[in-house]
Order: C-alpha cells, then sequence, then structure tokens
C-alpha cells in the first residue's frame, strides 16, 4: 500500500500518509484524524504499526511548530505525543554541535487490559539535517492534508 506522501527519515522511521479519516467533515474534532501507517526500525528490531486513524493533521502542525524552537536552540527536544496515545515520537538535542537522538516509543492498544500488551521502545541517533527535513516534509503533507476547523483561528496550534 502507498500511500498520498510519506513522513520519513531513512532507514529509521515512515510514516506514510493515506488520508483523512473523514474526507467530508470540516469540523476540528472529526475533520483532522488521518489514516497512516508507521515503520519504524532499528540494526535489531523493527515494528509496523498497521494502516489506522492514529495521527492528526493538528497533531502534526503542533509537532513542526516544535521542531522549529528546537532548531532554534529554544528547547531541548520537541515530542509528537498523538491523541490517542499508543506512541510518541521525540526528537532531543544530544549536544549543542547538531547531534540528537529519535525517541519512538509504541504501547499496544491492549495496555492495561487483562490480555496483555506490548511496548516498543526505539532509540537512535540521528542529525539535525535530519530534523529539519522531517519538518519541511511535515510542511509539505501540510499543505496536502491541512488543519480543518476552528481551533486554527483561535491559536490552539501555538501551544
Amino acid at each position: 500500500m502507498t500511500g498520498v506522501c510519506e513522513l520519513a527519515i531513512k532507514p529509521y522511521l515512515t510514516i506514510e500518509l493515506f488520508g483523512y479519516e473523514f474526507p467530508a467533515a470540516s469540523d476540528a474534532e472529526d475533520g483532522n484524524w488521518l489514516n497512516v501507517e508507521i515503520c519504524v526500525a532499528n540494526e535489531v528490531s523493527s515494528l509496523k504499526i498497521a494502516h489506522g486513524p492514529h495521527l492528526r493533521s493538528d497533531e502534526l502542525a503542533r509537532f513542526t511548530r516544535r521542531i522549529s524552537r528546537l532548531l532554534a536552540d529554544q528547547l531541548d527536544d520537541a515530542e509528537l505525543d498523538p491523541l490517542e496515545g499508543w506512541f510518541n515520537l521525540r526528537f532531543r538535542r544530544s549536544d549543542r554541535v547538531g547531534h540528537c537522538r529519535m525517541q519512538f516509543e509504541y504501547h499496544s492498544p491492549g495496555a492495561g487490559h487483562a490480555s496483555g500488551h506490548s511496548r516498543h521502545s526505539f532509540d537512535i541517533p540521528i542529525d539535525q539535517t535530519d530534523v529539519n527535513q522531517f519538518a519541511r516534509q511535515i510542511d509539505a503533507a501540510l499543505r496536502i492534508f491541512p488543519v480543518k476547523g476552528i481551533q486554527r483561528w483561535l491559536g490552539w496550534l501555538d501551544r
């Protein structure tokens, strides 16, 4: 399955965006859900989070703003922490000469239930040029899948 666009730090992370879950919705609550597929890997393990509405366009918009602040030395990390809560992605500054860490954590949806759950963590060294490129990819994706609803006018994205 091939998405409409891709956010990637190859060969470690790929987030394919397939489209809005509810393309006709124009409200902030339903209109911003995106169907995505996420693959993350390092030299010993890989994880694929199947196609589904795991991310929102407004979450991507907030994340790219945080990345900009990270690259401007205003923050030490930038985190994508989706509403669904199954995964989070963090870029953390390692030093002041451009080295970063990409930290990805996934908790299966069964977490906390008697049936059990799984947890996966990845901590991968990357460079600020990777982070900058990822931010540009998010900006391109947001031109295809813009944030919908009133929240963009209320400054909600700048939190």
